[in-house]
């Protein structure tokens, strides 16, 4: 096990919170961020991950590898079955007929306002034979994400890392507002 001390931590804190606020927006006075570091979850072929995100027994988005296609994706979900939920989302786009998760960079602004899709969104589409992959280079990436609790929306992002032959694909940690 790898062993982190209190001055690491803390400075890894600072830089994530940093950037969750630039990435959130600025927080309003009764708003708060919650940053939370999961143990990496490595996702394989044939198998699926469901997030949980605010810790309510539901997940909230789930990460497949789909090994028939060689394709890794994400959809919202209720509970753990792959069924739609349309409350929930992730900031992305469409191309062609398909829909991509934006590979946000700090300071990027998720709100109601950019592209929100409540569907499947596909990380590398056939190994990044699509144009619109934003996932390909085996590094680190930004997911920014909306969920619905209520009548409470909740902006926010999952940091997730896709291998880029699609053999695996690693969730790291996730915040909201």
């Amino acid at each position: 096990m790898k062993k982190t001390t209190s001055k690491k931590l803390s400075n890894r804190l600072l830089k994530y919170s940093a950037f969750s606020a630039a990435i959130l927006g600025a927080a309003n006075a009764s708003g708060q961020i919650v940053y939370t570091d999961i143990p990496d979850e490595t996702v394989l072929p044939g198998s699926t991950y469901a997030l949980d995100l605010n810790n309510d027994l539901t997940g909230d988005l789930a990460f497949t590898i789909n090994t028939a296609a060689n394709f890794a994706f994400m959809q919202t979900i209720s509970g753990t079955a792959a069924t739609v939920y349309n409350s929930n989302g992730f900031v992305g786009f469409s191309a062609g007929p398909y829909n991509y998760p934006s590979n946000l960079a700090a300071g990027d602004l998720i709100n109601g306002t950019n592209g929100i899709f409540s569907a499947r969104g596909d990380f590398n589409y056939s190994s990044c034979g699509y144009s619109g992959s934003q996932f390909c280079d085996g590094l680190d990436g930004y997911v920014g994400l909306t969920l619905v609790v209520g009548a409470n929306t909740y902006y926010g992002w999952v940091r997730i890392q896709v291998a880029s032959d699609t053999s695996n694909m690693i969730i790291k940690d996730y915040a909201y507002n």
